[in-house]
């Protein structure tokens, strides 16, 4: 809400509906990773020990992160395929993973060099288990897309994979993790109460038709 499209929309005389908040992590609020973490409550961080050491059992646990290129923009497809399995196991349905058009176009940014795209990737015994498609754009990281094995849900190979990721941050110079919208329950959980943006839809009508379409949806 406090971007330059936001304000120039609402300039245009944009109609602003959904408002909402999108959780962050602020990064500059700890010296290191290990900092971060010990921010947690204790219940967390023991929680968090004991479900990687479950995870270790399973076999060697690996973690690297991709740059924009060819070998991410591979990744990054099987982490949508383990996102559309997680998908039709919960009944949902995505704009961009269910059609192919959308698909097709967000892997061929990721494997473009200079795209700002990283590629998150955990591994078990060498096998993807956990992944997360995100962009980085200055000292943000967006986080935008990620999944996990849910044969392995029994030990959250996606908190695993996040913790790595906000690891990969710290070493990158990056001062601020986005978990963009919705605001749902399991990214609070990584953002203190004040690390909320604010964020809206925004409905700009380019003729008497459209103008009619949005005032429906308000």
């Amino acid at each position: 809400s406090d971007s330059d499209l936001a304000r120039a929309l609402t300039q245009m005389g944009s109609i602003r509906l959904r408002a909402g908040h999108a959780p962050f992590i602020h990064l500059t609020r700890h010296a290191c990773h290990e900092a971060w973490l010990a921010s947690f409550g204790a219940a967390t961080r023991k929680s968090r020990r004991q479900r990687r050491r479950r995870l270790e059992a399973q076999g060697v646990v690996g973690f690297r992160t991709l740059q924009a290129g060819p070998e991410a923009g591979r990744a990054a497809r099987d982490i949508m395929e383990l996102k559309k399995g997680w998908m039709q196991a919960n009944g949902l349905r995505s704009r961009v993973l269910d059609d192919a058009l959308w698909s097709s176009s967000l892997l061929g940014i990721v494997a473009e060099p200079g795209s700002g795209a990283a590629v998150s990737c955990l591994t078990l015994d060498g096998r993807l288990v956990a992944g997360e498609i995100g962009f980085v754009a200055g000292r943000t990281y967006h986080s935008y897309l990620g999944s996990y094995d849910r044969a392995l849900s029994s030990v959250s190979p996606g908190t695993a994979q996040i913790i790595e990721t906000v690891r990969w941050c710290f070493e990158a110079g990056i001062e601020r993790v986005d978990l963009l919208p919705p605001d749902d329950s399991y990214k609070r959980a990584w953002a203190p109460p004040d690390a909320r943006q604010p964020i809206a839809d925004h409905i700009l009508s380019l003729d008497c038709v459209g103008m009619l379409a949005a005032a429906i949806l308000v």
